[in-house]
Formats: structure tokens, sequence, C-alpha cells
């Protein structure tokens, strides 16, 4: 018997190869569509963090990997035994490297070296985009005056009491305090999410 890999989706339910590959065949455009808009950033985030893509280079790798993958599926090249997330990590990596070379048409292989980042530096891009995908969750969860607030700070983290003050129409003392439970808010929601 063939074994089964199993991923899971944040905040979603788990999905089997053997499912991907059963919602393409019979046109279960909702299973598909939901595995799509998850793998999709992840897969572009992997080549962000693996291979130091471009936003826009990633993204249309990781939609040519998932083509790719779709057409195989279609074409019945594609087993239920191959884990589908590990196969179009590797497919959108390949088809990154194979863009490089269309585009440059010579020293491509010396790209690929010098583009290779370490396990190390992998390791903090996928953890500093983790820690910047929380701490947009946790501005959302902001009230809009409070997310101005602090978003202003954010653009202009050398601004004065002053000036903040005369931007917002507050005193210097309550632009202070204000700043300050903010910033207590967004960390006490960020430790909440960072430990779940």
């Amino acid at each position: 018997m063939p074994s089964i890999h199993v991923f899971r989706l944040t905040q979603q339910p788990a999905y089997t190869t053997s499912q991907i590959i059963e919602s393409v065949l019979h046109q279960d455009h909702a299973t598909f569509d939901a595995f799509t808009r998850f793998i999709l950033p992840k897969l572009a985030d992997y080549l962000r963090a693996t291979v130091r893509a471009a936003p826009s280079m990633a993204e249309e790798c990781a939609q040519q990997a998932l083509t790719n993958v779709y057409e195989r599926i279609l074409a019945g090249h594609f087993e239920s035994d191959v884990n589908i997330v590990g196969y179009l990590m590797t497919s959108s990596r390949n088809e990154y490297f194979r863009l490089l070379r269309r585009e440059t048409r010579e020293g491509g292989a010396a790209l690929e070296e010098q583009l290779m980042v370490s396990p190390a530096e992998q390791y903090q891009e996928l953890v500093d985009a983790e820690r910047e995908r929380i701490l947009t969750e946790c501005l959302q969860q902001l009230d809009e005056a409070s997310r101005g607030f602090i978003e202003f700070y954010m653009s202009r983290p050398d601004a004065s009491y002053l000036v903040v003050s005369r931007e917002f129409n507050l005193s210097p003392a309550n632009v202070r305090v204000r700043k300050s439970r903010i910033l207590q808010r967004l960390h006490e929601c960020f430790r909440r999410k960072d430990a779940s």
C-alpha cells in the first residue's frame, strides 16, 4: 500500500495528495482553490527565503509550478504516493532557475550558486516573514485610530512627540501614553500568536 503524505494547512483541514488529485480529476474547484490559495503564497515565501527571488518572480514561478502539477494530474502522470507539497517546492525552485537561465542565457549556473542562501539565512528569513505576518494580524485587530497612530510611528520612527502631537491633535504627554498602550497591546497579541 502506498504511503499517504499528509500536510496541515494553517487554520484549514488536512489534505492528502490523493484528495488534491481527486479534486482536479473530479473538477472539485472549491477544494483545489482552497489548496491553491494556501500553497501559492507559501511557495513564493519559500523561493524568497531559499534563493532570494524577487516577489514578482517568486509568485510567477510558484504559479507555473502549480500549473505544471495540475496539468500532470490531468494527464495521469502524478501518483498519490508523491508528497505534492515537496514536489511543488522542488518544481517552483526549478522553475525559478529555468526562468533565470532564460533571462540571462549565459552564466545561469554561476547565478544559481551566487543566489543560494545558507540554511541559517533561510531559517532567519522564514522567521522574519512569520513575525511580520503575526504583526500584520495584530495590527488588523487594533481599532482604526490606534492602527493609524502606530502605522504613522512605524513609517516615521524618528518622529518626535511634538511632531506626532501636531499630526494627531494630542498633547505630547498623551502621545507618549497612547504609544505605550498600543505597543503593549501589540506585544501581548504577538506573544499569544507566536506561542500558538
